[in-house]
């Protein structure tokens, strides 16, 4: 299959590819599909998102990109003070 996609959304799924969140093209159009069958309520999408973004903790975890709790709550407290000034 082939898909022509406009040149901002081709540019969002490069940026997403190199990101390292996802390995390639298929893999974003893939789970923006299960998304989309999330939203519109079919069990299959949602399993299918709920996999994936499993997958992906399990994949930082082996490649040591994980961020130690009190450093994330310490971040969000960051954030949350910054938002109410």
């Amino acid at each position: 299959m082939s898909l022509d996609v406009s040149p901002e959304l081709e540019a969002a799924v490069r940026k997403l590819v190199r990101s390292g969140v996802y390995h390639s093209a298929d893999e974003v159009l893939e789970t923006a599909l299960h998304m989309l069958e999330w939203a519109e309520g079919n069990p299959d999408g949602k399993r299918e998102l709920l996999r994936h973004a499993l997958q992906a903790g399990v994949d930082d975890e082996d490649a040591g990109n994980l961020i130690d709790a009190e450093e994330v709550f310490r971040r969000a407290r960051e954030r949350a003070r910054g938002e109410q000034s």
